[in-house]
């Protein structure tokens, strides 16, 4: 580090490297779903969300045939690993 004139936000910018380019490449740049981790039901609540897009729950567990209450303990874990939203109306989508 050294020291260099401060002029303005884009002097901040450069002497710390960032910019906007470079978070929304990292952030978007092809994300890789591991589903080894996950349990069979969690993987196929993720499997049906990616290709439905967004589900009420009912939904989710007529195209699954579980219980409501096991789906909603799987839902909550992967809302909690970041995975999928919870929206209003008691629907879900990939995040």
């Amino acid at each position: 580090m050294k020291a260099t004139i401060y002029t303005g936000p884009k002097d901040l910018e450069e002497a710390l490297s960032w910019s906007k380019e470079n978070l929304t490449s990292t952030n978007t740049k092809n994300k890789v779903l591991d589903l080894t981790k996950y349990n069979e039901e969690e993987r196929s609540i993720l499997n049906i969300l990616m290709e439905k897009k967004e589900l009420e729950i009912d939904q989710i567990a007529i195209f699954l045939n579980v219980s409501i209450s096991s789906l909603a303990y799987n839902l909550l874990n992967l809302e909690f690993e970041g995975l999928i939203k919870s929206m209003p109306g008691k629907r879900y989508k990939i995040f």
